[in-house]
This record gives C-alpha cells, sequence and structure tokens, in this order.
C-alpha cells in the first residue's frame, strides 16, 4: 500500500492506547461523532522532525477544537519517553495515543506522517500534506450536516 492510495477510502479502524489513561479503545470509538473531521499525526518521540512540528498540531487542536480533532499517535511506543514528548511540545489540547500495529495499514513508512480523515470517515489526505493549513481551513468551515 502507497501512502495515497488510502486517499478516497474509509479509514482503516485499528486499536489505539490513550497516552494519557492507558485505555484501550478503536479509532471508531474516536471518531464516532461523525460532526468533526481528524487529523492523526504519527510520530516517534526519537524523531527530531516530529518533535519540531509537535506545537504546530497543538496550535491546529486548540484553533479548531470542536470542528477538527487532533490525535497524535506514537507509532514507537509509550511510557515516560512519550510523557516527556508531550510534556515538552505543551500538549494540553491535543489527544494523545500509542499504535504500534496501524502503521502498515496506513502505509507508515517515515515520521512524521499526516492522515486526514473527513467527517464521516473518508481519509483525503495520507503520508505529507504541504496544503494542510489550506485543507483545515476548509474542512473547519463546511458547514455541518444535521
Amino acid at each position: 500500500l502507497k501512502a495515497d492510495e488510502l486517499c478516497g477510502q474509509q479509514y482503516p479502524d485499528v486499536s489505539l492506547t490513550d497516552a494519557r489513561t492507558g485505555e484501550l479503545l478503536r479509532l471508531s470509538d474516536i471518531l464516532k461523532d461523525r460532526q468533526q473531521a481528524c487529523i492523526l499525526e504519527w510520530y516517534g518521540h526519537h524523531c527530531g522532525p516530529c518533535r519540531d512540528a509537535a506545537p504546530k498540531f497543538e496550535g491546529y487542536a486548540k484553533k479548531y477544537q470542536g470542528k477538527i480533532k487532533v490525535c497524535m499517535v506514537n507509532v514507537v511506543g509509550g511510557g515516560q519517553a512519550e510523557a516527556q514528548f508531550a510534556e515538552a511540545a505543551g500538549f494540553e489540547t491535543c489527544c494523545r495515543y500509542v499504535c504500534l500495529d496501524a502503521p502498515p495499514l496506513y502505509a507508515v513508512n517515515g515520521i512524521p506522517h499526516v492522515t486526514v480523515i473527513h467527517r464521516g470517515g473518508m481519509v483525503v489526505r495520507n503520508g505529507t500534506a504541504p496544503d494542510l493549513d489550506t485543507l483545515l481551513e476548509a474542512m473547519a468551515a463546511e458547514p455541518i450536516q444535521e
């Protein structure tokens, strides 16, 4: 699977562990509110570019709260290293998860890697998203269908 091959398809459902509570859940549980779009930022706590990008995603979480759910997904493990990464990044608003088995389903062959899921569950970006700011603005501006 290549990253862009997932675009236009329903998101693959995967198991995630909440990095704050240790609770095991499914991505479908997180996305059950079909009124919100979602960003999955796949990262590793050891990754320099991931560390550099992290504050931007916390900014998205604050800016689009209630419209776009921002989920930071650590693909290399949780524990103390993940908690230290989150503290250094200033994570307050974005959701934090650990998922070691999802990368092949999302073609995560390197990190950072971003997946954008539209309301209703269709993947609209997977891999890199140089137009992410513009895409999120447009998605947040869309009227919510009742």
